[in-house]
């Protein structure tokens, strides 16, 4: 599975019109693009940013789609935004739990080296993930990762914005499960938070 992650930047009081046209006019046509495995929709309340999170079956179906996609994003989606989005194209290393029904999604960026990622993903995996699930209100998971450019994103959904924050107050599991994967970090991670506007 392979991902590609949009960062976006909406224009004053334009998030209500992204949604629309993004609904009646992009998702239609990504439900027939070959190869898509499902998308998010992520907004801040708080601020005028987003993301755009598309998920596809293989690397070639990724990078096949990505022509169309910039189109999209020109054609109808540019008027919105504040600058042109530079997409991030990923490998999904970890999947977990349930992508549709999480209101509530946190990011956290993964300045992991490739050469050290699969260190990383097995204490993940083996030691952060089975506890990750157990916690009230999660809903499932995304490790996307770039080898290359020793980057990555780490996406949970949750069933509440209040259950999400809970996880990351002081002694919660997500300070402990940056202390168990600090090691690996090649910069201080950045964490965010986000309402679902959409979910495919």
């Amino acid at each position: 599975m392979y991902a590609r992650v949009i960062p976006l930047q909406f224009k004053p009081d334009c998030l209500d019109d992204f949604l629309t046209v993004y609904r009646k006019s992009a998702v239609p046509d990504l439900l027939q693009r070959r190869g898509f495995g499902g998308g998010l929709v992520l907004t801040d309340a708080d601020s005028p940013r987003g993301l755009l999170v598309s998920l596809w079956e293989q690397r070639d179906d990724l990078r096949r789609s990505q022509p169309h996609s910039q189109r999209i994003v020109s054609a109808m989606l540019l008027p919105f935004l504040r600058q042109p989005p530079t997409p991030d194209l990923y490998e999904v290393c970890v999947q977990a739990g349930h992508a549709l029904g999480g209101r509530a999604a946190r990011t956290l960026s993964l300045p992991i080296a490739g050469d050290t990622l699969d260190q990383a993903l097995e204490v993940y995996t083996d030691v952060l993930l089975p506890e990750l699930k157990q916690q009230p209100g999660f809903q499932g998971v995304f490790w996307f990762a770039d080898r290359q450019a020793g980057s990555g994103l780490g996406l949970s959904l949750w069933t509440s914005a209040e259950a999400m924050r809970a996880a990351d107050e002081p002694g919660a599991f997500f300070p402990r499960a940056a202390q168990t994967l600090a090691a690996f970090f090649q910069a201080p991670p950045v964490r965010g938070y986000y309402t679902v506007s959409g979910q495919l």
